[in-house]
């Protein structure tokens, strides 16, 4: 058996909480790779692929300078069974994050808000990366700073000045009084 991560051959059998289920295991059980530490799943011809689905994984972070193994990992992620079920974003020119799909900004934001007793007409949001877009969408304004991303621009109610200039909170000053 090889690990699709680093080719590593030797692989140990984890069960889904990530521990040794003992002698027993076989090669249809979950695999870790002992060498790169990756949890691996069992695919056709006892080779491995990577397994990542909300029952195992909370959150999930890669992070690189190199833009073209982010694009390949987004890519990849994509390609898993599980995909539907998550939400991919970033908080950076830097990062992949991957979530279990409703773990997200806007979903925290409108359930802070309920607990609260606000109704999502009375909600102001910003935000500038694309982890920010589902709570962009909540509310009744929201904004995004000249420096966001594209996508984050076009998520949002109204573009304010760049962040370095306060946008923000040039905003909320001219709002408040």
């Amino acid at each position: 058996h090889h690990c699709t991560r680093c080719d590593a051959t030797y692989l140990e059998p984890v069960d889904a909480s990530g521990h040794k289920p003992g002698p027993a295991a076989t090669c249809t059980e979950p695999q870790l790779c002992t060498v790169c530490g990756a949890v691996l799943a069992p695919v056709k011809g006892h080779r491995y692929a990577s397994s990542v689905t909300p029952a195992t994984c909370d959150k999930m972070g890669f992070s690189t300078a190199d833009q073209t193994a982010r694009r390949r990992v987004r890519e990849e992620i994509k390609q898993l069974p599980c995909y539907p079920e998550l939400f991919v974003s970033t908080s950076g020119f830097w990062n992949v994050e991957v979530n279990a799909a409703g773990a997200n900004k806007g979903d925290a934001a409108l359930w802070l808000a309920g607990h609260l007793g606000f109704a999502p007409h009375e909600i102001l949001t910003a935000g500038d990366n694309i982890n920010d877009i589902p709570m962009l969408q909540i509310g009744a304004v929201s904004l995004a700073p000249a420096n966001a991303e594209p996508e984050v621009k076009a998520a949002a109610t109204y573009q304010v000045a760049d962040c370095r200039e306060d946008g923000v909170e040039e905003y909320l000053k001219q709002l408040l009084t």
